[in-house]
């Protein structure tokens, strides 16, 4: 079985794509319309919606959505070099990546140079150390996916989620400050390990995330939504409530993480925003077991 939206192989049981995040069509038409429920707003006050059925249960399991992205990303890797365009734009990029970590050990090193390999992330894993190199690679990843996406016209949906960024921190309440500290706290940790030693050079890996996550935030789909709103979802008595208020607050912490990551690698220490970001994580976590003790008192 295939999605129709991105062709990506899917299980049976699955009911979202774990490539591209849509609802899957099934032969239940009240199935399908809870399914769908997961990618939209609740009508109550709160945004939560409650799942007891045992697939919806297991699709809302982050680890299972890992599972799946996974294999998606075998089979997308298998369209890329389907699609010429997007193989075309991802050589570009390789070959611009080859040429501009070379150049500087060639003795070739003038401003423009350095701005081209500003623009394109291309120190990002250019170390010795083999845990800088692994994060850098995977920084490479994500950025490729930003830069394939400018050419998809998705320039639009990431300013478009700029709205929804500024609405959720203006409307942040104290039972969500906690996901908005986790989520800042995750992306400066997860910006020091794409730059592997923070600065202002590989600056531009936090502004590619920071798009991304801005255009998850206009689409309310694929992977990313999905991983984070089976993370915020609360589990209780057997049942699944879906959180979608929880998710975007995350979201929008992760977004203002990125940006306070590129600010804090102008700070002479590489390690920065690791150390900022595991020092807000552990506040947002304090401030969540705090809020969730008051709730069993209450």
């Amino acid at each position: 079985m295939r999605c129709k939206t991105c062709q990506h192989v899917v299980e049976k049981e699955d009911l979202i794509c774990p490539n591209c995040g849509n609802p899957l069509e099934k032969d239940s038409p009240q199935l399908m319309n809870e399914v769908t429920k997961i990618q939209s707003f609740a009508s109550n006050s709160k945004g939560e919606i409650s799942f007891s059925n045992q697939t919806l249960m297991q699709t809302m399991n982050p680890m299972l959505v890992l599972e799946r992205k996974a294999m998606g990303m075998m089979s997308g890797l298998k369209n890329i070099f389907k699609d010429r365009r997007k193989l075309f734009l991802v050589l570009i990029l390789a070959f611009l990546w080859i040429l501009l970590i070379l150049l500087p050990y060639l003795g070739f090193n003038p401003l423009p140079i350095k701005i081209l390999s500003f623009l394109t992330f291309a120190q990002g894993g250019a170390s010795l150390n083999s845990f800088r190199v692994i994060g850098g690679l995977v920084g490479k990843g994500v950025y490729a996916i930003f830069f394939v996406s400018l050419f998809d016209g998705e320039f639009k949906n990431m300013m478009g989620g700029m709205k929804p960024l500024l609405k959720n921190i203006k409307q942040t309440k104290k039972d969500y400050l906690p996901f908005l500290l986790i989520g800042i706290g995750t992306a400066c940790v997860l910006y020091n390990f794409f730059a592997g030693y923070a600065a202002l050079m590989k600056g531009m890996i936090g502004i590619a995330s920071l798009s991304l996550i801005l255009q998850v935030l206009h689409d309310k789909k694929g992977f990313i939504y999905a991983f984070v709103l089976a993370s915020t979802a609360q589990r209780k008595n057997k049942q699944i409530r879906a959180n979608q208020k929880r998710t975007e607050i995350l979201l929008s912490g992760l977004a203002v993480g990125f940006v306070l990551s590129i600010l804090l690698s102008i700070i002479p220490i590489g390690y920065a925003p690791y150390l900022f970001g595991a020092l807000t994580m552990v506040i947002g976590i304090v401030f969540f077991m705090m809020n969730k003790n008051q709730e069993v008192l209450s």
